[in-house]
């Protein structure tokens, strides 16, 4: 029997093999924490990109050191993906619904046009106004005519409306605003909202 012999007397034999199993610490991950709390308060889509990344941080971290926070992290990562879906998904929707009524205004401001600004002989200030449907619906126009002098000051308006025009009908109007001191050179201007009927 030799000293190493592990027989011998108070030899004592090595505990078996244990898994390398990071101890269960009893705090929440700091990053988990920050990651939940940005995907929730957005921040401009700054907090969202923070909580994406701390969410993965953390998840890291808490693997090696087994803090709590898990759930957290994985939340923050859900909140964060789910908000950044959201902004693109509203900002594709944004830019269709800005194409359209970008379009549509176009489309109203060559719907009419005006033929002839003046004094009418009712002593009135008058504007002959075009109004043509360029739409695929029947439409219902609101009109307000401004008449103006020559430096642009504004001395009389008057509203109207027209309803029922059809698709592709065209349509003259004649728009007369009682005023004061008319004067010889004058500007008519329009504004226009159209409306499906």
């Amino acid at each position: 029997m030799g000293p190493d012999d592990p027989t011998r007397e108070g030899w004592a034999a090595p505990p078996p093999f244990a898994a390398a199993v990071p101890p269960r610490v009893d705090k929440f991950n700091g990053f988990a924490i920050a990651s939940l709390v940005l995907a929730i308060v957005w921040l401009c889509g700054l907090g969202t990109i923070l909580g994406l990344v701390f969410g993965f941080v953390a998840l890291s971290q808490i693997k090696q050191t087994g803090e709590r926070g898990r759930a957290l992290a994985i939340s923050g990562i859900v909140l964060s993906f789910a908000t950044m879906l959201l902004f693109v998904v509203g900002a594709l929707l944004l830019a269709l619904i800005s194409d359209d009524v970008k379009e549509e205004a176009a489309v109203e401001r060559r719907d009419v046009e005006i033929v002839r600004c003046g004094r009418a002989d009712s002593g009135q200030v008058q504007a002959r106004l075009q109004i043509t449907n360029n739409s695929s619906k029947t439409s219902r126009y609101e009109l307000v005519v401004e008449f103006r002098r020559a430096n642009d000051e504004k001395f009389a308006d008057e509203d109207a409306e027209i309803a029922g025009v059809e698709p592709g009908e065209r349509q003259v109007i004649e728009v007369s605003a009682a005023a004061d001191d008319i004067p010889t050179v004058m500007k008519c201007g329009v504004r226009v909202n159209r409306f499906a009927d």
